[in-house]
């Protein structure tokens, strides 16, 4: 989704550094870097680096590397599947680009493929069958605003799960931050919330969740039965229906010897809810104590959300 905004921001585009025009593609992010990402992978571009894979991004030279400004946008949260043409489905850019996370390690030549990630039984990608196209404009913002939450901790977890360390979590920038620095400096209440992901990241890690169990995760999140007011409640149930079918023929086929992790991975969709319900009122109280940004897209959801 890509969105606007007519009001001054404050926020930098975490990418290169220059002003925030909107959301693009997952996040807040700068005219130039948005364009510059929709390029890429729509054009299906093939980026190198001459140096070390390490270059400097900044509003001044984000031009000279082209490979390595690419990985910044995937490290940083810039999502793929937002930009990639409707004909050809989700786009991947190998391991860099799993859930907008970091390539540490990974040896990649930055290329960009066109053709869909693993597919699942039959053929197809466990996500091939749905499309919110065909919903209404209103209640696809209705599903949004009803589980957007829950889509940024199954994020986090799943960047966890994929690059994290056990001592540590990876924000969303890059970024790590020693587990003991947030027992000192967050406070209590955060630290519990911290713990409580790092718990759920250690039980899909051993669930061996990958990337397509992962996106039909995300599919049933955001296709929920429980949200009201939706104009074709149907075709909200037929897609629950199908992604559900979706991860059922997925693992039952990929890890056959895992013959619950179907019913496992669900079970953590309950916790995933529950941590957004915490994080969710963690920042309300934040909020409400002064302590947030007025100018924040999350505390304008959160209200959205107390109305």
């Amino acid at each position: 989704m890509d969105y606007s905004y007519d009001e001054d921001l404050d926020e930098l585009c975490p990418v290169c550094g220059d002003k925030v025009s909107g959301y693009h593609y997952g996040l807040l992010t700068c005219e130039s870097c948005k364009g510059f990402f929709k390029r890429t992978v729509q054009n299906n571009k093939h980026y190198t680096c001459t140096e070390s894979q390490s270059c400097k991004i900044d509003k001044t030279q984000r031009k000279r590397c082209p490979f390595c400004r690419f990985q910044k946008c995937l490290t940083v949260g810039m999502r793929l599947e937002g930009a990639s043409p409707a004909h050809l489905g989700p786009l991947t850019a190998g391991p860099q680009g799993a859930a907008g996370g970091p390539g540490r390690g990974a040896e990649g030549k930055g290329t960009v493929s066109g053709s869909r990630w693993g597919e699942g039984p039959g053929g197809q990608s466990p996500a091939g069958p749905l499309r919110g196209s065909s919903l209404q404009v209103a209640d696809q913002m209705t599903l949004l605003q009803n589980c957007w939450s829950e889509l940024l901790v199954l994020d986090h977890i799943y960047r966890q799960v994929q690059y994290g360390k056990e001592d540590s979590i990876l924000l969303v920038t890059g970024q790590e931050v020693e587990l003991s620095t947030v027992a000192v400096q967050a406070g209590s209440l955060l630290h519990s919330l911290v713990l409580r992901a790092q718990e759920l990241v250690l039980q899909l890690h051993a669930l061996q969740l990958d990337r397509q169990e992962f996106v039909c995760l995300k599919f049933l999140i955001l296709f929920s039965l429980d949200v009201k007011f939706l104009n074709n409640h149907s075709l909200v149930k037929d897609a629950q229906e199908k992604a559900n079918a979706a991860l059922l023929d997925y693992t039952l086929c990929h890890y056959p010897h895992c013959g619950d992790k179907f019913q496992q991975l669900l079970l953590c969709l309950v916790e995933v809810r529950a941590l957004s319900m915490q994080a969710k009122e963690y920042l309300y109280h934040k909020h409400l104590g002064n302590e947030m940004p007025r100018n924040n897209l999350l505390i304008e959801m959160l209200q959205a959300k107390q109305t």
